[in-house]
């Protein structure tokens, strides 16, 4: 996939999405050249039919958010596994402790 930026503009975008998603009233939006193949891009217009997005940009934009929040939750869980799995070994050697006494 080659992105290239071909610039900005500031576009107002005050609608309720047939999803329930509701846009800022002003979003900076970047141009954006993205190459895909046929099989990304049908699967990109079949998903943004099945969510009623008329546009294609914004179905694209939609996915890539969605990629990136979904990044952000494994990066979080992996955190989250991690502090637990310290707090539950703490958890048990206090109870030994207890247990021994």
């Amino acid at each position: 996939m080659v992105c290239t930026t071909t610039g900005a503009n500031n576009m107002p975008a005050s609608q309720i999405r047939k999803d329930g998603v509701q846009t800022s009233s002003t979003v900076r939006r970047h141009r954006v050249l993205v190459n895909l193949t046929d099989e990304q891009l049908a699967a990109a217009d079949g998903w943004r039919s099945a969510h009623g997005i008329n546009d294609q940009s914004e179905a694209l934009a939609e996915l890539i958010r969605l990629g990136l929040l979904s990044e952000i939750a494994k990066i979080f869980r992996l955190v989250s596994d991690k502090t637990s799995q310290t707090t539950s070994q703490s958890e048990r050697a206090t109870e030994s402790t207890l247990v021994s006494q």
